[in-house]
């Protein structure tokens, strides 16, 4: 009698193990497929404006662009600048050198802060790339 509860249990198990089988590999093959989907359409999550990055050296590889680039207003550069600028120079100091101005030359973003009129020294200055928000300078005058 114990061998035949000892068989259905056996036969009950490898039932189990047979569907866990499956399972397992339906899943894997799922994840497979999808993966070489993915693969061979890097670009089939399209966006609505702007184009994918697919350049050796380009961070992140395969990333969206945006058609006005990363940084495409003054008002993106000067926000920039300042998350770039407040911890290195302290929020309290470039707070104190508003307003900022920001100028594009050559898809350059400057953003430079102001001092009041009677006040000698300098400003927190930043270089921005308007394509992808690389930052080429950062200083501060004395």
């Amino acid at each position: 009698m114990e061998t035949g509860n000892t068989q259905r249990a056996d036969s009950k198990s490898h039932r189990i193990q047979a569907i866990m089988n499956y399972v397992l590999g339906f899943m894997v093959t799922l994840n497979t497929a999808v993966l070489v989907f993915m693969y061979l359409n890097p670009r089939s999550s399209t966006m609505s404006e702007g184009r994918h990055i697919s350049r050796p050296g380009s961070v992140p590889i395969d990333g969206f662009e945006p058609e006005g680039g990363l940084v495409p207003t003054s008002e993106t550069a000067i926000s920039v600048a300042v998350a770039i600028w407040s911890p290195i120079y302290g929020s309290k100091e470039i707070a104190s050198e508003k307003p900022f101005h920001a100028e594009l030359v050559n898809e350059i973003w400057t953003v430079c802060g102001s001092l009041p009129k009677p006040m000698a020294g300098g400003t927190a200055v930043i270089k921005i790339a308007k394509k992808d928000g690389r930052i080429l300078y950062v200083n501060h005058g004395k």
